[in-house]
């Protein structure tokens, strides 16, 4: 390999290919073969009895994770469903906490801990989406059930950025905050209970977010039926409003 990171092959000295798979050697040892020598005949044996490629990423044959399409095509798909995850946690919390909100601990003894600050004003969000390798369709809005159960795990990723009545700047969990799901029965709550929303100041829910991750597998046409189920529920959640 070349300083400038370009494979040359040290057999015909073209770029683009390593000695091993080079065409030009493949053809001459060929050749040589076929004119009888018993050298050429034991090495065109070894090529052709090399383990074959396998995909890591998809199980495909003749290529290797790194240059899968279909791993490529799944990553360029995905700062759409980064996009929407964070339209629907507005959907679900946004209007009873944004950037400017404060939030207080709660006077329960058994949620006081001596690294949480008594109170702390909201500067931001962080979601850790590690969606796996198995991404809901649109067909999974059918059940609200399971729906619901998805956006409970959704709006649990979030943690929020804070700053202290000390000026010092850190990351808590998020209060505990009532929600809306998808159809009947769909009242939830998300958040841990050692904070409330003391203050709502409506400043919106700038992200700063972990790269969205799915599992090895995924395929594209899996994360389009994700972005439909996902385009879905932001069609239910519609503008609903919690109020401060």
């Amino acid at each position: 390999m070349s300083w400038s990171g370009t494979v040359r092959c040290s057999w015909c000295g073209e770029d683009g290919h390593n000695k091993r798979s080079c065409p030009a050697r493949r053809a001459y040892i060929d050749s040589a073969a076929e004119s009888g020598a018993e050298w050429a005949k034991q090495e065109q044996r070894q090529m052709n009895h090399r383990k074959a490629v396998h995909c890591g990423w998809c199980g495909g044959k003749g290529h290797n994770a790194r240059s899968c399409e279909h791993k490529k095509q799944v990553i360029a798909k995905l700062p759409g469903v980064e996009t929407r995850c964070h339209k629907i946690i507005e959907l679900l919390i946004g209007s009873q906490i944004g950037k400017g909100s404060t939030v207080k601990k709660t006077t329960k003894e058994e949620w006081h801990h001596p690294n949480y600050p008594e109170r702390a004003v909201v500067l931001g969000f962080h979601t850790n989406l590690n969606l796996g390798g198995r991404l809901p369709s649109k067909k999974f809005l059918q059940d609200t059930r399971w729906t619901n159960r998805w956006l409970y795990w959704l709006a649990h990723t979030v943690s929020v950025k804070s700053l202290n009545d000390n000026g010092e700047q850190g990351w808590i969990s998020m209060p505990d905050i009532s929600w809306m799901g998808v159809g009947k029965d769909a009242a939830h709550s998300v958040g841990h209970q050692n904070y409330r929303v003391q203050s709502c100041v409506l400043g919106g829910m700038p992200f700063d977010t972990n790269r969205v991750k799915v599992g090895k597998g995924v395929l594209p046409h899996q994360v389009d039926g994700f972005v439909e189920f996902l385009d879905g529920v932001i069609e239910k959640l519609g503008e609903r409003k919690n109020k401060c």
